[in-house]
């Protein structure tokens, strides 16, 4: 009975890992696309002569995008996490 539970949880917490990691790599092509896309209409803008609402709309997507990475890191240590190490 108890190597049928543990069994049981490992199974569980071995599904739950996956889904997370699944999760977590949506949502970063979700970030990718956006982003991109953002991008792309900002140039778009630049090339048909509006510059200041392409500038505007580039500007927030950079500012988003390092917004998120430095909460993200805010976050991880302030959960007590590991926090991961940069490959350069």
């Amino acid at each position: 009975m108890a190597e049928k539970q543990l069994e049981h949880r490992i199974d569980t917490e071995s599904l739950l890992a996956r889904e997370q990691m699944r999760q977590a790599t949506r949502g970063q092509h979700y970030a990718l696309f956006i982003c991109s896309l953002a991008l792309v209409i900002a140039a778009g803008l630049a090339f048909s002569g509006h510059e200041v609402t392409a500038s505007i709309i580039g500007g927030l997507d950079l500012i988003g995008l390092a917004a998120v990475f430095i909460a993200g890191r805010v976050f991880v240590r302030s959960s007590g996490e590991a926090e991961p190490e940069a490959s350069e």
